[in-house]
Parts: structure tokens; sequence; C-alpha cells
């Protein structure tokens, strides 16, 4: 049951309670107190349950994830029941430069993530090899990512210097968006959405009434707020 909600109803009790003794001037007080606030609580309760179905509904759907250092997006992709990398961010960094957010995430959730927000991870997991955390996030903001991370997979898999890896065909940006995913899915590994939202290592645009509770109350009450890993 919404917590708000059980809230209410114990005020809506007790006022009913005091409503019996109403024939005191003292409890007659006490109950029209109890009484606007059981109506503010009611309101706030719907309130919160609407948007929580509709945040229900986002998570489940396609969400943006943006890494953002000050105004520079470094990466992004979307993520429904599979990634899916952007092979080119050009007209997503002059939205996010301007704060221009509503046509950036078009409807979507979306969610930005700082590189402070992966300092609890040391190894990245990239398929069957693994990076630090330090060198993938400087393969993110390199120039010359493509040749960058193919060097970086070739040491990482131990080869011999003359012989060549073929590692992706992928674009810049598509390549920055993989490493990406790879950084949120290890941080995921690790805490819960619910957690990191908590914690403001995660900004979730919009926020609304659920995820700004979500990002103020105890860790322990988050459960009966929202349901996401």
């Amino acid at each position: 049951m919404n917590t708000a909600l059980i809230i209410t109803l114990s005020f809506l009790g007790v006022s009913i309670i005091l409503s019996l003794l109403a024939h005191k001037r003292v409890f007659r007080t006490i109950n029209t107190v109890f009484t606007t606030i059981s109506l503010i609580l009611a309101l706030f309760s719907i309130a919160l349950y609407v948007d929580g179905i509709s945040v229900q509904k986002q998570l489940a759907g396609e969400k943006l994830f943006v890494l953002g250092e000050g105004d520079t997006l470094q990466a992004a992709f979307y993520h429904g029941t599979q990634p899916v990398f952007i092979a080119d961010t050009s007209s997503q960094r002059v939205a996010f430069a301007a704060h221009d957010y509503t046509s950036l995430r078009d409807e979507r959730l979306m969610v930005i993530a700082h590189p402070s927000t992966f300092l609890t991870l040391t190894d990245i997991h990239l398929g069957d090899y693994t990076l630090s955390r330090e060198k993938v996030l400087a393969l993110i903001i390199s120039d010359n990512i493509v040749v960058e991370y193919t060097d970086a997979i070739h040491d990482a898999a131990n080869l011999p210097e003359n012989q060549q890896l073929k590692v992706s065909d992928s674009t810049p940006d598509e390549l920055r968006g993989l490493l990406f995913g790879a950084l949120i899915s290890d941080y995921l590994n690790a805490t819960t959405f619910a957690n990191a939202v908590n914690e403001g290592t995660f900004t979730v645009v919009p926020q609304g009434m659920t995820f700004w509770l979500v990002s103020i109350v105890p860790k322990t009450v988050l459960p009966y707020l929202i349901e996401a890993n």
C-alpha cells in the first residue's frame, strides 16, 4: 500500500475518534487540525499515486542515459529491452549544452550520470575483457577513441604486438555509448537505481514527485516508493 495513503488513513482514523469527542472545545480544535492534515495528505497521496504509475511506465519503457561533465555531453545511449547506441550524438550534445532537456529526451525518462558517479568501481567488464574505470572514462573523451580502444583491448587480450585485432566497426559515438553502457551495467550490479537517485549519483529528468521523494527519504523507505534496479 502507498506509504502516504497509510499515513492519510491513520490521520483520518484519529480524526474520526476526535470527532466523537468534539463536544469539548479542545477536541474540536484538535479534530479540525487533524481533518485539515488528513485532507492535505489525501491530496498528496493521490498525486503521488498518479505520479508513481507514470514513473513505473517510464522505467519500463525506453530510457535515455547521458554521461555529462558540466554542460558537455560525453556519451549517450538508449535503453529499453536492449541498449541502442547512437551513431552521431551531435544534436544531443547541442541540446544538452543548452539544457534543452525536453527535446533531448523526447518524452523518454532521462538519466544523467557523471564521471564521479563511478568512483566506487575499479574494473569495467567489456565482454571477455576488463579495463580500468580510469581507462574507460579516458577513452570516452578521447578524440581518437576507435584506435585507442582497439589498442586497449589488444593489450587486455595479451596479444603480440604484430598481431592485428579487429575490434569494432562502430562509429566513435556508438563506441562511447558502448563504454558508457558498460559503466552503467557494472554500477547497477553494485547498487540499485533507487539508491543511485537517493545518493545523487543519478539525476532523473523529469524529476516529478516520486523521484523527488526518492532523493530525500531514508533508504529504508525506498522500496515503498519505487521498484527499479
